[in-house]
């Protein structure tokens, strides 16, 4: 597909035109959600497009809320003897860029999205993520423009139009409309991409509308909506699928296709499939993201245990206090407490300037996410590898993928014969976890209470050094070696259960993961006495034994 200039079959010109209709439409197209990394291409990209919005303004998450939303001035205040507000950067702004959009809090993100259905900005969201990761959904669902810069080279992009050609665009805009049918056709086509969020195809409105300006088309045409599809409806959506031809009626009722020619119902049918075909063979499989959305992470940052400090971390409100004992003082927050009493209060004997009381004291807070360490303990006693060794190393392979998809450390451990083996200690390589685990031996007894103990050492150790463990015990519960190396089952079995009531009292989250052919009663006890989640294998695959894991340790972060 062409337009104006543009090769749509090309993701350069796509990211170019994308950009194009975002500078025109502004507010009608909702925002642009760019997904790129750090690099030459993103550069480039990104000065053309401030070039055509000279009024972009860049926050990130990682600014205060009163430089975001605006508060107290100090420092007016104290020269005025009066309370002065300073504006901040996201108040009457018109075009805000969110620089690492997919490491946005979600309780910012709220404040955010409201403030986008307040103030009627738009919003340029740039995401660096990777692996699945995105913005909260609040702010991706207001943009209704999707680009992808990935694999691409400044050269690839297409020449941008000049900031005269999108002034004459701006200008046409109010007057360009939509002709009889085509807002249908636009409904149409949403639908056959399963778009299911009626605000989308409001904004893709709005992009047809730009793309017909910047053309020079008072009506929207046909290659209006062709762009709305490719760079709106279409990554939001999902891939269609093709069913097969069905072959023409041979009888027909006159008065039925009479009607149907009356209503444009055909005609409907038969753009909607012509715009799919096109934009089915322009864009890749990867870039229809609407099932990934659906099961995208709520954050994209790390999984571990949020963590209260007063040294590091990102800024969080200060509160009231006194410092001392490892708090630190905010003098910004504690002059801003004081600068509204000032002329109600006595001069000091000092002659200063201001006249500070205990209770005007704030002391600073920062929250910081730990690191998150998952043990894997794996079952190699000859029990498991007659039963379902091949099926635990596949679990356990999808859930060091999905370690290091939410940026988690894992070690790898294994029990068999007489103790258990570290063959991994903590790293993020998952390549090497994965030739750990294909070089897993099999044979022997079953050590469970090795196992456990040397998880738990492991456990204990991450967590002194400021990570939150997590345990995933992958057995047949067959336990038959006692801690003392004897080949007793009911001592093997008590010094189980005492290893994990230890774990329990540690506050170390778990989950027991039971691959034997059929459910061990055992188990289930030992994962009550763990205090973590117990999940037989037989009824699950690894997607669920990896879900399972990502809510059973999540849940314990919280506890």
């Amino acid at each position: 597909m062409t337009i104006k200039g543009f090769d749509l079959d090309r993701a350069g010109h796509r990211a170019v035109l994308a950009g194009a209709i975002y500078a025109i439409g502004g507010k009608s197209v909702g925002g642009l959600w760019l997904r790129a990394r750090p690099g030459p291409v993103r550069d480039a990209y990104m000065s053309r497009l401030r070039a055509l919005l000279p009024d972009l303004v860049d926050v990130t998450p990682a600014m205060d809320d009163t430089a975001l939303f605006g508060g107290l001035d100090v420092t007016a205040s104290l020269a005025a003897g009066k309370k002065v507000l300073q504006k901040g950067r996201v108040a009457g702004a018109q075009t805000l860029a969110l620089a690492g959009a997919d490491r946005t809090p979600p309780a910012l993100a709220a404040r955010l999205a409201l403030c986008h259905d307040r103030e009627a900005a738009s919003y340029l969201l740039i995401d660096e993520g990777q692996d699945g990761e995105a913005p909260p959904a609040c702010l991706w669902a207001r943009t209704g423009l999707t680009i992808g810069l990935e694999g691409l080279r400044p050269n690839d992009l297409a020449p941008w139009p000049t900031a005269k050609t999108i002034a004459r665009a701006r200008t046409r805009l109010a007057e360009t409309t939509f002709s009889a049918g085509k807002e249908t056709d636009l409904v149409e086509i949403g639908a056959a991409f399963s778009v299911s969020d009626a605000r989308l195809c409001v904004f893709a409105h709005g992009v047809a509308r730009a793309a017909a300006a910047l053309g020079g088309r008072a009506e929207v045409s046909e290659r209006d909506l062709d762009s709305a599809a490719l760079l709106s409806l279409a990554p939001r959506g999902l891939l269609p699928q093709i069913e097969p031809e069905k072959q023409p009626e041979v009888e027909k009722p006159p008065a039925e296709l009479s009607q149907k020619a009356d209503t444009g119902e055909g005609r409907s049918e038969e753009l909607s499939d012509r715009v799919v075909s096109a934009v089915t063979v322009a864009l890749p499989e990867e870039a229809f993201l609407g099932g990934d959305l659906a099961h995208a992470a709520p954050s994209g940052s790390g999984a571990g245990a949020k963590r209260r400090s007063s040294q590091r971390g990102r800024p969080l409100p200060s509160r009231p206090g006194r410092p001392g004992s490892g708090r630190r003082l905010d003098p910004v927050a504690t002059l801003r407490a004081a600068a509204p009493w000032q002329r109600l209060r006595a001069p000091s004997l000092g002659g200063q300037s201001v006249t500070l009381r205990p209770s005007d004291l704030s002391v600073k807070r920062h929250e910081a996410r730990s690191e998150r360490l998952v043990i894997f303990a794996v079952d190699a006693s000859g029990s498991q590898a007659m039963a379902r060794m091949a099926e635990a190393k596949g679990a356990v392979e999808f859930l060091l993928a999905e370690a290091y998809r939410r940026r988690d450390r894992v070690a790898l451990l294994a029990f068999r014969g007489e103790g258990a083996e570290i063959l991994l200690p903590p790293t993020g390589a998952l390549v090497r976890a994965r030739k750990a685990l294909a070089n897993l031996p099999g044979g022997g007894g079953t050590p469970l209470a090795a196992g456990l103990d040397a998880a738990a050492t492991l456990a204990l150790q991450a967590a002194r050094g400021g990570a939150t463990p997590f345990v995933v015990l992958l057995t047949d519960g067959r336990a038959n070696v006692a801690l003392d190396g004897s080949h007793d089952r009911a001592a093997a079995a008590q010094d189980a259960d005492n290893i994990a009531k230890r774990l329990a009292t540690e506050r170390v989250g778990a989950l027991v993961v039971d691959t034997g052919r059929r459910p061990e009663p055992q188990l289930g006890r030992l994962a009550g006495h763990l205090g973590g989640t117990y999940l037989a294998l037989p009824q699950a695959d690894a997607a669920r034994v990896a879900d399972a894991v990502s809510r059973a340790a999540d849940l314990s972060h919280k506890l």
